[in-house]
């Protein structure tokens, strides 16, 4: 083995800690921390991966989510009272 094993192994963990640095990126840009989970996904790989996707959004987000979601609620509910306005009544035998 020797020497040759380690040339190998050494790209495979570049590798590696490149797609789990994407991989944290892409997690953590949803809650606010691109740079932080990248960083977490670099260094710690998959263990990195868990405590990103464990940590909280930042405040920010959080409130831009539930903005979103309010937003999202009055429109089904303005769709839902146009349709029930638009459907005539069914009558029961």
């Amino acid at each position: 083995m020797g020497i040759e094993g380690e040339y190998v192994s050494i790209p495979v963990i570049v590798f590696g800690a490149v797609i789990c640095g994407f991989l944290g990126l892409a997690i953590g840009g949803g809650k606010g921390y691109a740079g932080f989970g990248f960083f977490l996904g670099a260094i710690l790989g998959p263990l990195g991966l868990i405590i990103i996707a464990a940590t909280k959004p930042t405040p920010a987000i959080a409130a831009a989510r539930e903005e979103a979601i309010e937003t999202e609620r009055a429109r089904l509910r303005a769709q839902r009272e146009a349709v029930e306005q638009a459907t005539p009544p069914v009558a029961e035998h």
